[in-house]
């Protein structure tokens, strides 16, 4: 029995059909059906002719398989975008307290809430969208627009994934559902930001033979989306650029045009927006620029077990998923230009999820870069189109997500490269919880900021400082704000963050300006094993100066700001010695000893900087008591000036030496850096130049 679709619309079958042609092929029959009805003069009327590719009979489906085959990719693709919007917020933080992360996230909201402008009043890794930060911490004044805010761009992300995935083989949308669920627990943020630019190229590509408002409408919905990452944080800005100009190529005239369009727009807006001015811009960019140049030198990091095999296993998979791109682009059926695009986005997007991982190669980091890898794999598999190399490129984008949870280990029970935290099934779950039950868990946020509020008073303090500005010289800046302290904070408000000479010397030039805070609280804890007087080496010299030490509580040591800032000490002393010798510390009179060294890499260095990551610098110091003790060393930090003596390795030292009680003195020292690949990472010769110390008078 034969069946046709009559030019009415409506569906005949029976054996009053005829099959007028047939076209053979292998596994495929091509049949014109006509209606076989008598017309005028006796003869078969065609009046409606239909073109149909069936299969033959031997390669026909059940009709199970064809159900599963239509509704499988669907429904991967439907369980995926789910999970992309839930895994890209986080919001139900607790407040800050005494802690480092937090603490930054909530002066991150601070600046947002009072209009601080970034660049000049605020620098830091964070932009002025940093709110939409998974480290978020809760602040009742804020909660509602951040949760909002987060669960906006989660949803346009969703969205950019959805558009992606529209005609993707099974293969890719099974391994994207696999990758989200084996890092959702750490996609907010970096991976989620790293891989929206892959995702919203492949996206647009897809829209490059569509036409109608609709379809412009979605290319400038996913430009505006990529205009938020940079915003948040400032690492995505090279990126963000990377995409305008590769969409622009690979997205077709119309579309790409639109989005690009777009994507400057809504950048404009959402810098107005957050409360930013236009003379803003500038400063932002560049002391954003210096925080991420002098990031690599100054907060390197490699004290996992097997760490050397950890950091062989990463360049591996770096090599292989940068291979597999360029083999799957190179036959991808795209113009030159568009290939180029294409692998210029996925390759920078891989190797900037590299070097944000493998600098600080912890458990934090590290698994940023596996998923972020995985993902722009699958988008060049999915741009090189139907067939086997797409299959297997998704097998391979797979793999390089999966290796993360493969040997080396550690050891024992501690899996350093798992995703801190549950596995993306529980964390959308709790996403989900965070979402509909909304105000209940506020109720929760809120009688926790009381608790924590109470655990970390300081009520001298307070009284002391009453509503006059106040600063914190430490990582503990939810300290004030929990108090609602009329916090008046350095640009770099937390000092490991001035990583670089010009960032050590705008908080300094803070300091000594009309708008310092009358009051600063200093404590002299520092990350990483630091020399502790080399954190915000110039702004503590300052203070030293022009500050006096009023109370002390809770280890915190309070000062207070004299009437005249005091003026830079004069070089006393300078030499040039050797990389590994000791040097002596000369007799210089005044209460301490500052000094500055120029240190020169060699090319070695900047290749490990290149590569995988800078060489450490260390600094080791021996005291009047016999000690030698080692510290890590920024090299900004000793290209700023820091004081070396006398030695306070705490804040109760700090505030002894304040008192003008003795001290231990600084009596030689010496400057030593690592090797890379048995090659020096400095110059053998360097030159310190000394200066006094004095400290502000009673």
């Amino acid at each position: 029995m034969l069946a046709a679709v009559l030019s009415d619309g409506r569906l005949a079958w029976g054996s009053g059909l005829r099959q007028e042609t047939i076209h053979s092929a292998p596994d495929r029959r091509r049949i014109i059906f006509a209606d076989a009805s008598p017309g005028v003069h006796g003869q078969h009327a065609i009046q409606a002719c239909h073109f149909m590719s069936v299969s033959s009979p031997v390669a026909t489906a059940p009709a199970q398989g064809r159900v599963l085959a239509r509704v499988l990719p669907a429904f991967l693709l439907a369980v995926g975008t789910v999970l992309a919007f839930l895994l890209t917020f986080r919001f139900d933080n607790p407040a800050a307290g005494y802690d480092l992360d937090p603490s930054w996230a909530a002066v991150v909201s601070w600046a947002f809430e009072h209009d601080r402008q970034w660049g000049t009043d605020i620098a830091f890794t964070y932009g002025p969208l940093g709110l939409l930060s998974p480290y978020f911490s809760y602040r009742s004044s804020i909660i509602g627009l951040a949760a909002a805010a987060q669960v906006g761009f989660a949803a346009l992300y969703a969205l950019v994934f959805l558009q992606a995935g529209r005609g993707a083989p099974i293969a890719a949308r099974v391994v994207a559902v696999v990758v989200l669920l084996a890092f959702g627990a750490g996609w907010a943020g970096d991976v989620a930001w790293l891989t929206l630019y892959p995702l919203a190229l492949l996206a647009l590509w897809r829209l490059r033979e569509r036409e109608g408002w609709s379809a412009g409408a979605l290319a400038a919905v996913i430009g505006a989306t990529c205009a938020v990452p940079w915003l948040a944080k400032f690492s995505l800005f090279p990126l963000w650029l990377l995409w305008l100009a590769c969409a622009a190529v690979l997205a077709g005239r119309r579309a790409g045009a639109i989005a690009v369009a777009a994507s400057l727009a809504a950048s404009l807006l959402l810098w107005f927006g957050s409360g930013q001015q236009a003379q803003s811009l500038w400063p932002y960019l560049s002391s954003s620029w210096r925080i991420a140049v002098g990031y690599g030198s100054a907060m390197q990091w490699r004290g996992l077990p097997a760490a050397d095999a950890i950091d062989v296993v990463g360049l591996v998979v770096l090599l292989s998923a940068l291979s597999a791109q360029i083999l799957l682009l190179a036959r991808a059926p795209l113009g030159r230009g568009q290939r180029w695009a294409a692998l210029a986005l996925t390759a920078g997007c891989t190797v900037l999820a590299f070097k944000a991982a493998y600098t600080r190669a912890d458990t934090f980091h590290l698994p940023l870069f596996f998923p972020a890898c995985a993902m722009a794999v699958l988008v060049a598999s999915a741009l090189r189109g139907p067939g086997q190399a797409a299959r297997i490129g998704s097998w391979a984008a797979l793999a390089c997500a999966l290796i993360a949870f493969a040997p080396p280990y550690p050891g024992g029970h501690v899996r350093m490269w798992l995703v801190s935290g549950p596995p993306g099934a529980v964390t959308a779950v709790q996403r989900l919880h965070s979402l509909v039950g909304y105000s209940s868990r506020v109720d929760e946020l809120e009688h926790s900021a009381r608790a924590a509020r109470a655990a970390i008073d300081l009520p001298h303090t307070r009284r002391i400082v009453g509503d006059a500005p106040i600063d914190i010289v430490s990582v503990g800046q939810g300290l004030l704000l929990s108090h609602g302290m009329n916090y008046r904070p350095r640009p770099v408000f937390q000092g490991y963050s001035t990583y670089t000479p010009e960032l050590a010397r705008m908080n300094a030039s803070f300091l000594a300006s009309a708008r310092a805070p009358d009051w600063v609280l200093m404590d002299m804890a520092a990350i990483d094993g630091r020399y502790p007087t080399s954190e915000d080496p110039q702004a503590l010299l300052r203070l030293l100066r022009d500050y006096r030490a009023a109370a002390i509580e809770r280890g915190l040591v309070l000062m207070r700001r004299g009437p005249t800032p005091s003026a830079e000490a004069s070089v006393a002393a300078e030499v040039s010695p050797r990389i590994g010798e000791f040097v002596a510390v000369p007799a210089i009179s005044g209460d301490g000893v500052e000094v500055r060294f120029s240190l020169q890499p060699t090319l070695w260095s900047r290749l490990a900087s290149a590569t995988l990551r800078a060489p450490r610098l260390f600094l080791d110091v021996e005291s009047t008591d016999g000690q030698t003790r080692t510290y890590r060393l920024v090299p900004g930090a000793a290209e700023a000036g820091f004081l070396l003596s006398p030695a306070i390795e705490d804040t109760r030292q700090l505030w002894d030496w304040l008192e003008r009680r003795p001290v231990e003195r600084i009596v030689r020292f010496r400057v030593r850096s690592e090797d890379w690949l048995g090659q020096p990472s400095l110059q053998p010769v360097f030159r310190v130049q000394y200066r006094s110390v004095r400290l502000a008078g009673p």
